[in-house]
C-alpha cells in the first residue's frame, strides 16, 4: 500500500487521472442518487393518485350494500379486488362504529409486517358525496415490493451503467493523459534530470505547443545560457589560476628578495651591534682613562733659575707639588747619573779608576 501510494504521489499523470475520476465518480454518484429519488417519488405519487382514485370509487360502490347489511357483497367486492390487482395486500371494510364488516385476507389490516410493506389508502363511506357524516369506511394497501423491485432494478441498471461509463472514462482519460501530458512530462523529466546533472549540451525539445512545450522551450533557454555562463567562468578561472600562478611567482621572487635582504640586514645590525659593543668599550676605556687623566693647559710661568712654578693665586710651589696638585701623578724622587757625579763625586771615583 506504501509502495503504491509513493508511485501515485511520483506521477502527476496519476494524480491528474485520480483527481478527475474522483471528481466523475462523485457526479455520477449524486446524478444517479437524484434520478433515482427522481423515479421513486414520481411512482410513489402515481401509486398515491391511483390508489386514492380508487378507493374513492370503491367507497362509492359500497354505499348500498353497507346499507342494507348486505355484507357477502361486501366480502365478494373485496375478494374481487385482491385477485384483479395483485399488489393489494388487504381490502377492509368497516362500519362507522369500527366493526369489520368484510376482510380480505383476514386480520392483515391489522398485521404490522403487511403495513409495514404497503401502502394504505382509505375514503370514507357516505350515502351522498355532500355528506359530512359517513356510514363507514372503506380501505386498501398496495404493497411496496414491485415498486421496491423496480427501483433496485434501477439501482442495478444505473450501477452497472456507471460502472461502464466509469470504466470507459478511465480508459480515455489514461490514453489522453498518458499521450497528452504523462509522456510529454516524462520525457520533460528525463531532460530536466540530465540537465541537473550538469548535461548543458543536450537539448530539451518536446513536439506539443502548449504549456508543457512552452516550459521546455524556457528550460532550454535556460540550458543555453547556463551553458554560456559555465563556458565563460570555466574561461575565466582559467585566466584567474594564470595570474594565480604569475602571482605566485611574483611573491616568491619577492619574498626570496626580502628574505635576502632580512639575511643582509640581520647581518648589518650583528656587526653593527658588535661595532657598538666595541665602541662601548673602546669609549669606556677613554672614559677610564680621562678619568685617570689630568692635564695642564696653557703656559705655566716657571722661574728661570730655581725652577720654581707660580700658580693662579701668585704663589711659588716646587715643581713636584705643581705638578702634583694639577694632575694625577706622583713623584719618586731619584738622581740622575750627571747629578750623582756631581754630588757623590766618592761613588764615581771608584769607578774611574
Amino acid at each position: 500500500m506504501k509502495s503504491l501510494l509513493l508511485w501515485i504521489n511520483s506521477h502527476i499523470a496519476t494524480k491528474l487521472i485520480g483527481g478527475t475520476l474522483l471528481v466523475i465518480a462523485v457526479v455520477f454518484v449524486v446524478a444517479n442518487y437524484q434520478a433515482i429519488r427522481k423515479e421513486q417519488t414520481v411512482l410513489l405519487d402515481q401509486m398515491d393518485t391511483q390508489g386514492s382514485l380508487l378507493a374513492k370509487v370503491v367507497s362509492n360502490s359500497c354505499t348500498e350494500p353497507l346499507l342494507i347489511k348486505d355484507y357477502p357483497v361486501l366480502e365478494t367486492i373485496a375478494e374481487l379486488m385482491i385477485k384483479s390487482e395483485a399488489d393489494l395486500s388487504y381490502v377492509c371494510i368497516e362500519r362507522q362504529d369500527g366493526k369489520i364488516v368484510a376482510e380480505v385476507p383476514a386480520g392483515a389490516s391489522q398485521d404490522p409486517a403487511v403495513l409495514a410493506s404497503s401502502r394504505t389508502y382509505a375514503s370514507p363511506i357516505k350515502v351522498s358525496p355532500n355528506d359530512i357524516s359517513s356510514i363507514g369506511r372503506f380501505s386498501f394497501g398496495i404493497s411496496t415490493r414491485r415498486a421496491d423491485d423496480f427501483i433496485a432494478e434501477r439501482i442495478r441498471s444505473l450501477v452497472t451503467n456507471t460502472v461502464i461509463s466509469f470504466v470507459t472514462i478511465t480508459i480515455f482519460l489514461f490514453i489522453f493523459l498518458r499521450l497528452l501530458v504523462s509522456e510529454p512530462l516524462r520525457k520533460l523529466d528525463i531532460q530536466a534530470s540530465a540537465l541537473g546533472k550538469g548535461d548543458w549540451d543536450s537539448p530539451i525539445t518536446l513536439s506539443s505547443r502548449d504549456e508543457i512545450g512552452r516550459l521546455a522551450a524556457t528550460l532550454d533557454t535556460m540550458r543555453q545560457e547556463l551553458d554560456k555562463s559555465s563556458k565563460l567562468i570555466i574561461e575565466q578561472n582559467k585566466e584567474l589560476y594564470k595570474h594565480t600562478e604569475k602571482l605566485e611567482e611574483l611573491v616568491k621572487e619577492r619574498t626570496d628578495e626580502l628574505l635576502s635582504t632580512n639575511k643582509e640586514l640581520k647581518q648589518e645590525i650583528i656587526e653593527r651591534t658588535k661595532a657598538e659593543v666595541e665602541r662601548e668599550k673602546v669609549i669606556n676605556k677613554l672614559q677610564l682613562a680621562l678619568a685617570e687623566i689630568k692635564t695642564l693647559q696653557g703656559i705655566v710661568p716657571i722661574c728661570s733659575f730655581c725652577k720654581k712654578i707660580r700658580d693662579d693665586k701668585g704663589f711659588w710651589n716646587q715643581v713636584e707639588s705643581y705638578v702634583a696638585e694639577h694632575t694625577d701623578a706622583r713623584f719618586s724622587h731619584t738622581c740622575c747619573i750627571d747629578c750623582a757625579k756631581k754630588h757623590y763625586p766618592e761613588v764615581f771615583a771608584d769607578d774611574q779608576k
